[in-house]
């Protein structure tokens, strides 16, 4: 959660964006829980890059998620 920066590593180093947690979450449901407009600067560039990374590789952004 708000670490913006190391998902968009993880991504790039080929983390698997489908990976689920024993809940069925993916990544995504925790990294939109924080307010988008709350974000600063570098948090929310990272936000926007992570966003056209998934969709460049055809990932769907899961609903209720901000975008």
């Amino acid at each position: 959660i708000n670490d913006t920066a190391s998902v968009l590593a993880f991504l790039k180093a080929g983390a698997d964006p489908h990976a689920r947690d024993r809940a069925g979450a993916t990544f995504q449901r925790y990294l939109y829980m924080s307010d988008e407009r709350l974000l600063k600067g570098e948090a929310k560039r990272d936000l926007g890059a992570i966003q056209d990374w998934l969709r460049e590789h055809n990932i769907a952004i899961e609903d209720g998620v901000q975008t």
